[in-house]
């Protein structure tokens, strides 16, 4: 006879103990350019399916972190270490489907004013010219992604990993229960 796996609830504190151990191990890694995509779509569409299961009356917090610009969409369409539009829209298009109480897009080291190249295309070998590519930032991403989630409470930043705790305790201090 199967038994149903018993679930604990964390509090918040111990989530961001686990979280703060995830990103020291993000923080040890020699992981190379070459190595690392991003994929915002995938992990937007994941937060979604997860809150279709939520109980009903629940409270709903989504803290999506990132340590990477968007570099892929769909089922690893991309241009691997660079932005195009098509992987914008994707993410943006993933955020629009989630609907929770409170919702927050954190990066980590993400490039600053003008840091992001968006290109037109993302074929391989032709991303499209100069006057068709736009400069962003990876704030600038993540409150568009946070403008297009409907949520109660919403919020963007971009940070250091040593400025996180400050952050996930803003965050804790606006959560309700």
């Amino acid at each position: 006879m199967a038994t149903k796996k018993e679930e604990k609830e964390l509090t918040f504190e111990e989530c961001l103990k686990q979280l703060e151990e995830v990103i020291l191990n993000l923080e040890n890694k020699d992981i190379t350019l070459s190595d690392a995509v991003t994929n915002y779509q995938k992990g937007l569409e994941s937060a979604a399916t997860v809150l279709a299961t939520k109980r009903n009356g629940s409270q709903t917090v989504v803290i999506f972190l990132t340590d990477g610009k968007p570099t892929f969409y769909g089922n690893e369409i991309g241009l691997g270490d660079e932005t195009s539009v098509n992987t914008v829209n994707a993410a943006y298009t993933a955020a629009e489907g989630i609907s929770c109480n409170q919702f927050y897009a954190v990066g980590i080291n993400l490039p600053g004013e003008n840091g992001i190249t968006v290109y037109k295309n993302d074929e391989d070998g032709f991303w499209g010219s100069n006057e068709e590519s736009y400069k962003t930032s990876g704030l600038a991403i993540l409150q568009n992604i946070r403008d297009k989630v409907s949520a109660t409470t919403k919020g963007a930043y971009n940070s250091t990993a040593s400025e996180l705790t400050d952050i996930f305790g803003t965050i804790a201090g606006s959560i309700t229960k």
